[in-house]
């Protein structure tokens, strides 16, 4: 699928590119750190390259449980 702002991967595609699993993404998204930049008709979650980009950000700070809401904090304050 291809949108103006570049192409948007179904989350296994995406979770594959990535390297993670989809149940990693599926947690992301509920706990606010990422979520899909849109959804198909059929409902499936789609990712684009913002949101990879948003990811490896993640993946780089990733921290211990207690401090989630201190990496969530950041990415929203510096527009990630």
């Amino acid at each position: 699928m291809q949108t103006e702002i570049g192409r948007l991967r179904r989350v296994k595609a995406f979770a594959t590119e990535a390297g993670v699993s989809v149940r990693t993404l599926h947690l992301y998204d509920r706990l606010g750190l990422l979520w899909p930049a849109a959804t198909s008709e059929s409902v499936y979650r789609l990712y684009g390259d913002a949101e990879f980009e948003r990811l490896e950000h993640i993946l780089a700070l990733r921290v211990p449980p207690a401090h989630r809401t201190a990496v969530r904090n950041s990415s929203h304050r510096h527009g990630i």
